[in-house]
């Protein structure tokens, strides 16, 4: 029986941005989890995580649980730099607290992201190895065993000058 939709909106932070929709499959678990992350050009109004919902749905259907989450872009206060990382960041960890609550495999999760959302996917896959001490690492970031980037920049300083043309 395929969810149609989310079985939780949970918080992640305080802003009304910084939250995702928990989708379970059918079953006892624990669910292998899949974290999604919207793209738009990391630009306010140009997409939101409803625009991943039916990925997020499919996958579902398949047997792996999601968290599908928004978080502050440019043009959102708090977006950009740091805030924007911080979210990607928090959004993911936060699968801790919900493990607490659902049935959910922590130990099996992956990140994935389309566009702007793939570069923000292979940066959550690889923050564990930045410096403690940086400011977007966060304390204890949750271990990711894969990330997948659909049709995404994977090289941001290669993107400079394209971004113009597909973000305007």
């Amino acid at each position: 029986m395929p969810v149609s939709g989310p079985v939780s909106i949970d918080s992640y932070g305080s802003d009304t941005l910084q939250v995702g929709e928990l989708r379970l499959p059918t079953g006892k678990g624990p669910f292998p989890v899949a974290v999604i992350i919207h793209g738009g050009c990391w630009t306010k109004g140009v997409a939101t995580r409803t625009y991943m919902s039916p990925l997020a749905t499919s996958l579902t259907a398949k047997g792996v649980a999601t968290w599908n989450i928004e978080y502050r872009q440019l043009g959102d206060k708090g977006g950009g730099w740091p805030g924007s990382y911080n979210d990607w960041a928090n959004g993911t960890d936060h699968l801790r607290a919900l493990a607490q609550r659902f049935p959910l495999d922590i130990s099996r999760v992956i990140v994935l992201g389309h566009s702007a959302g793939a570069s923000a996917a292979l940066w959550v896959a690889a923050r564990g190895k930045l410096p403690p001490t940086s400011p977007i690492r966060g304390g204890d970031p949750l271990r990711v065993l894969a990330a997948v980037a659909i049709d995404g920049p994977g090289d941001l300083a290669g993107f400079i000058g394209r971004d113009s043309k597909i973000c305007g």
